[in-house]
């Protein structure tokens, strides 16, 4: 933006009027004309000529010379100021509201040319308030990070309070939320009714700024007429190496099971790098993996483990330092269990042949008895609440009557943690229990398809088969030609019909008039399956067949959390720990962050179970729950992924994103010298002065030696 001068006291100009008074002078030191007779002029006739142009020569040049200096002394007094953006000039002598954004984001600790990028933040924010007048301005203070705040909540006049403010902020590991931090600034700005200025001093990250480019006219939240100004702190080079997206496969495994164990490597760099990788498992180091990566790209690195107890269990991946330090390590937590759990809600007996429960429960525990790898429990659909269904793997839904809504509320909150749920269509209120469900949630489609209408094929005096051209393997793997004949041969007398299924679902079978058999749909980290068919004597033969066994296991398999369903907590935003029914017992809970700092937090109680809010973790590492001194739970916490590609954004973009309203924007160099703003802009009176008393020392030069 041009640059501009203004004068603070234009009314000064008036003076301009003084000019006058050498052009009188002028005016009245003109001979009057005489004339001279003399014995001859044919001497003097040759030089009059020269003689007279010089004469009225030096005398339009002191004329100058003083208008000059009267009017470099009237400008001089007009206050006349050098502004390098135009945009600064306005209101430049009034008081304005000073209100700035302070970065304290994971990538802000980044180290660049031997110092921190938020060290040199905090010295370019002290110089920008060289640039406000102290008991006149009205200064904020504004902290961007996972949850914006203002330093103090009304503009303040002692620019010694935000000084003092700055020397006490840290960076941070979080994710800072730039549209609230451009809010929070924004209601400050309110409070001034004259000119309002907005500085904003960040490395203006670009995966960390995406989210207000993203967001609806972030600019049309300031107030009108605000200057807002960017001011990018650290260098361009970027060269990092990061950690993220730990998970295991499977997420709750089996004790001495195999567990992959899985970390996300990234090359935020222009240059190829070789990194070394390694892995802890419940503080034991238990091996090292080496990473080729080339510039730009990111591949993951497994390790192979296997738990040989039940409980929780912290993985930690860890690399070399570089440039920030902070995404260098990840934490994962596996839980391993002895035994799966499942639970079969049914309103159908469960231990008379023939059921719908009675056969769910012997596919998935054909022993009956300790031997069996999945435990089943079964409830009525008045018994059920999230409590009771926490802890499953999986959830089958069987024969029921309407199910009350707080079953129906644990469901969606058991899809909504990454669970999984498979309802069977057979007789009763099947159609009525789905779309209660389907109300609940608000993200996206919960139904794979609608049922809508009961088809009683005896009573149409037919059956219906499984359609054998149909069949996904990724949901049903293992399935070899006789399994699957076998179950196309089953007879089916009752299945539903309905609305066409969702874009977004996986029909996995079907009918052999094209209606699905069975479908799934991804609800948030949880699946839903709706299976059009019940093991139910009454509805079908599929109960008597060994081929149903494999068919609820391996859809029980598909069913449990999955890297999908695992729920990664990120610094700074809400940890909540669900603790299992069977660990609770007293009140002394404590939690404990990193390098074993107590940390405050909540205990919510909702029946048997306990919800251990905290609600800011400051820092990446486990967090471990203990009840008195016994450990009870713990939780990972890492830094967002999206911290660590250390690229800007384009100015262009935040300067069309910031400016959607009536504000206008600079960006100021951060490597000057001088203040970073010069709200008041440079003053020029002294060089006009200086001007006024040159053209006076030269009249004065002209005057001597137009005497000599």
């Amino acid at each position: 933006m041009l640059g501009a001068i203004s004068l603070l006291s234009p009314w000064m100009l008036a003076g301009a009027g003084l000019m006058g008074l050498p052009i009188l002078a002028h005016l009245l030191s003109r001979r009057a004309r005489r004339r001279i007779v003399f014995p001859t002029t044919r001497l003097l006739l040759a030089s009059r000529a020269s003689t007279s142009r010089l004469f009225r020569l030096r005398r339009w040049l002191v004329l100058f010379l003083r208008c000059l200096a009267v009017a470099m002394i009237v400008a001089a007094f007009a206050r006349p100021t050098w502004f390098r953006h135009r945009a600064h000039a306005a209101g430049a002598d009034e008081a304005a509201a000073i209100v700035m954004i302070v970065d304290t984001s994971a990538s802000m600790s980044a180290r660049n040319e031997g110092t921190t990028v938020f060290h040199r933040l905090q010295a370019l924010a002290d110089r920008t308030l060289n640039s406000v007048q102290p008991g006149r301005d009205r200064l904020g203070l504004v902290i961007a990070s996972a949850r914006p705040r203002a330093v103090l909540p009304e503009l303040t006049g002692e620019p010694g309070v935000i000084r003092r403010e700055l020397k006490r902020l840290s960076p941070t590991q979080q994710r800072a939320d730039f549209p609230a931090a451009i809010a929070s600034a924004a209601s400050l700005l309110r409070q001034h009714s004259g000119p309002r200025r907005l500085v904003i001093l960040s490395d203006f990250q670009e995966r960390n700024w995406s989210d207000l480019v993203l967001s609806e006219r972030p600019g049309d939240v300031l107030p009108e007429d605000t200057v807002i100004t960017l001011v990018p702190v650290g260098g361009e080079e970027n060269d990092n190496v990061a950690l993220s997206r730990p998970w295991s496969s499977p997420l709750r495994p089996l004790v001495g099971q195999p567990v992959n164990l899985r970390v996300q490597v990234s090359n935020y760099s222009p240059h190829q790098r070789t990194v070394s990788v390694q892995f802890r498992l419940d503080g034991a180091d238990l091996d090292t993996r080496q990473v080729d990566l080339d510039p730009w790209v990111s591949t993951e690195i497994n390790f192979q483990a296997r738990l040989d107890r039940a409980g929780v269990h912290e993985a930690a991946f860890a690399i070399g330092r570089d440039q920030l330090v902070a995404d260098n390590e990840a934490f994962l937590i596996v839980e391993a269990t002895s035994r799966l759990q499942a639970v079969v809600i049914g309103d159908d007996p469960p231990n008379e042949p023939g059921t719908s429960s009675y056969f769910l429960i012997r596919a998935l525990a054909p022993r009956g008895d300790e031997g069996d790898v999945i435990a089943v429990r079964h409830l009525d659909s008045s018994e059920v609440d999230y409590g009771r269904i926490a802890d499953a793997e999986a959830v089958l839904v069987a024969q029921v009557g309407p199910l009350p809504k707080k079953a129906l509320e644990a469901l969606h909150a058991f899809l909504r943690r990454g669970g999984g749920v498979a309802v069977f269509c057979g007789e009763g209120p099947v159609a009525e229990n789905l779309t209660r469900l389907a109300r609940l949630e608000t993200q996206t489609p919960l139904l794979p398809w609608t049922p809508t209408e009961a088809r009683d094929l005896r009573a149409e005096g037919g059956v219906i088969h499984l359609a054998g051209d149909h069949w996904d393997e990724g949901v049903l793997p293992g399935f070899d030609a006789d399994s699957r004949e076998a179950l196309q041969h089953v007879p089916i007398y009752y299945m539903w019909t309905g609305e066409k299924p969702q874009e977004s679902a996986r029909v996995v079978l079907r009918y052999t008039d094209g209606t699905p058999a069975l479908a799934c749909q991804a609800v948030g980290p949880g699946r839903l399956a709706l299976c059009n068919f019940s093991p139910s004597l009454d509805c079908s033969e599929m109960g008597k067949y060994g081929g149903f066994v494999a068919l609820v296991q391996t859809l029980f398999e598909y069913l449990r959390p999955s890297q999908e369903g695992q729920i990664i907590a990120d610094v700074g935003r809400p940890l909540t720990i669900l603790t299992r029914p069977s660990q609770d017992a007293g009140d002394d809970w404590q939690v404990f962050g990193p390098a074993d700092k107590r940390c405050a937090a909540e205990i919510l109680t909702d029946g048997p179970l306990r919800f251990v809010h905290v609600a800011r973790p400051d820092e990446a590492g486990f967090y471990r729950i203990r009840r008195g001194e016994t450990p009870v739970t713990s939780a990972a916490v890492n830094v967002h992924h999206d911290e660590s590609d250390l690229r800007r954004m384009q100015m262009a973009v935040l300067q069309a994103t910031l400016t959607g309203g009536q504000s206008v924007m600079t960006v100021e160099d951060a490597n000057r010298s001088d203040a970073i703003l010069e709200f008041r802009g440079r003053p020029l009176w002294h060089l006009f002065l200086l001007g006024g008393l040159i053209a006076i020392g030269l009249e004065l030069v002209v005057l001597a030696v137009w005497k000599q």
